[in-house]
């Protein structure tokens, strides 16, 4: 779970086992996700959360469903976020934690594309089979 604002989060579900030539997601680990958001909303009735799995495949096998705005993360989104936030903390290398101004480390959010649209244009849209 990643707090983006105030009140609003990104649910993440990882699926590390899958392999990356798996073509679609299974039931079960759609399920996994959609049970993780009910949690969720049942204990922070006041909160948002973009529910997202964190699996390869993008297309949905026969029955499985994510939640209702829930998106997809796949290898390539994975990389880029990873590079993003690893190249965010190198900003840090050469400064005392507290002699950093806050302007500056969300100027550092920014230049490394880790504000909230940057993160999510890293999402994919589910693809249904028909």
């Amino acid at each position: 779970m990643w707090g983006v604002n105030k009140g609003e989060y990104i649910l993440f579900e990882c699926k590390s086992g899958t392999e990356e030539s798996r073509a679609e997601i299974h039931q079960s680990e759609a399920e996994q996700l959609l049970n993780s958001t009910r949690w969720f909303e049942e204990k922070y009735t006041d909160c948002v959360v973009k529910p997202v799995i964190v699996i390869n495949p993008k297309l949905m096998a026969r029955g499985a469903f994510l939640p209702e705005n829930g998106e997809i993360l796949d290898v390539e989104g994975l990389s880029k976020l990873k590079n993003r936030i690893r190249s965010f903390y190198m900003e840090f290398s050469n400064f005392a934690l507290g002699q950093i101004p806050d302007l500056t480390i969300q100027e550092w959010i920014k230049s490394h594309d880790l504000e909230l649209d940057g993160i999510k244009q890293l999402f994919k849209k589910p693809v249904y089979r028909k």
